[in-house]
């Protein structure tokens, strides 16, 4: 990552937002950055203008420059390769169930509550609630990418994900991406099952 590239998202962030007047960058790899392009980068931390938001995506958080990391904050996600085989494993069957479900979190907020009772019944198990947040982490991953014009990762192009995504905005699906991996966390606690997913519902609703 090169100072003119830095320059570049500068320049392109002072145009107007077409979506909600809000910005997202995002910018993978940032330890590989040069001192150069980190210090232009630290400008735009420091002074980022109304609803810019920046996401810096690292594999070794200790190279990243300490400055930058100073005005961030920080999120550990697992590992997504083991994510991605927990996705493997889903039948399709399941997987159609899971996505009906978070249309229904997203569209029909009212109802949910009656419906997620049913839908949690094959979740009890501390492992099976494990994969089933995996899943939607990948899920929600895919609706970022369609919001923000990237190629989908894990799914096939759907009309389910194209309402997803033009349902939210950028901010509110990276809320659902950090609360869905708190919850993760919390599972591998000794913490009752139905009670934290209930956690996770008001949490998601009361945003």
């Amino acid at each position: 990552i090169k100072t003119d590239q830095i320059k570049e998202l500068h320049s392109k962030l002072k145009t107007t937002s077409q979506i909600h007047n809000k910005k997202l960058y995002i910018i993978n790899e940032c330890e590989k950055m040069n001192e150069s392009a980190g210090n232009k980068l630290l400008k735009l931390l420091e002074e980022p203008g109304n609803n810019i938001y920046a996401i810096l995506i690292s594999g070794n958080l200790d190279n990243v420059m300490k400055t930058i990391r100073s005005r961030c904050q920080i999120l550990n996600f697992f590992n997504i390769n083991a994510f991605e085989n927990d996705f493997l494993t889903f039948e399709e069957e399941d997987k159609k169930t899971i996505v009906e479900f978070i249309l229904k979190l997203e569209k029909e907020r009212n109802h949910v509550i009656a419906y997620y009772t049913d839908f949690l019944r094959n979740y009890k198990e501390r492992e099976k609630l494990r994969e089933l947040f995996n899943f939607m982490l990948l899920a929600y991953r895919d609706v970022l990418n369609i919001k923000i014009g990237k190629k989908l990762e894990y799914f096939p192009a759907n009309d389910e994900f194209i309402e997803i995504s033009n349902f939210l905005t950028e901010e509110e699906i990276i809320k659902r991406l950090i609360l869905i991996n708190n919850t993760f966390t919390l599972i591998n606690e000794n913490l009752n099952v139905n009670l934290l997913f209930d956690r996770f519902i008001i949490e998601l609703m009361g945003e």
